[in-house]
């Protein structure tokens, strides 16, 4: 046998203990600096390729088509064990999104923003949803059986978010001004 089939040999086996050495080395280089095992179990510091691994401890299943940051979001966020939660359900859309991942979550709400038992009307903004298809399949999967879903990707925040930010719905009234109706209507609302 050649040093280089024998370097070839023993380099295979040794791959796999070097990825294990790399994740339990303390380095207190790094930024923010690591303590063997801890970093590991950080959703937001793990290497991506660890993230599926992280989330079997919380119940939540990788899923295809997902980013960097979605696939975060997905195992901060998303059902596991807490599934049928309004944190969830956020979660499942949140994981979608991108920008400011913004998503505004009515229970007992009908579509038309009536009072209706049973109802979860759950709107994002087109800005932000890539595609709203994938942002409602989600949102059906996350959601406790029995309620009934209404799902919108809407251009900008809405007359209830507007309210609910600044207190009034009069243009000139809101901070930073908003005098027309096309300022008002790019307004996006702040992340909860």
């Amino acid at each position: 046998m050649s040093v280089e089939e024998l370097a070839a040999f023993v380099d295979g086996p040794a791959a796999i203990v070097e990825a294990v050495d790399e994740l339990v080395r303390d380095d207190p280089d790094a930024d923010p600096p690591r303590e063997g095992w801890t970093w590991i179990l950080d959703p937001e510091a793990t290497p991506v390729e660890w993230l599926p691994w992280l989330g079997q401890f919380v119940g939540v299943r990788p899923r295809r088509g997902l980013g960097e940051e979605g696939k975060r979001v997905r195992v901060l966020e998303a059902a596991g064990k807490r599934r049928g939660s309004v944190a969830a359900i956020r979660g499942a859309a949140r994981q979608h999104l991108t920008g400011g991942r913004y998503v505004s979550l009515e229970e007992r709400t009908d579509g038309d923003g009536n009072e209706a038992a049973y109802h979860l009307r759950v709107t994002t903004f087109i800005g932000q949803t890539p595609d709203a298809v994938i942002v409602e399949a989600s949102l059906q999967d996350a959601k406790p059986a029995g309620l009934i879903l209404h799902y919108q990707a809407v251009v900008a925040g809405s007359y209830a978010d507007r309210m609910e930010e600044f207190g009034t719905l009069t243009y000139g009234d809101a901070p930073g001004g908003h005098a027309t109706y096309q300022e008002s209507s790019e307004w996006v609302p702040p992340e909860e």
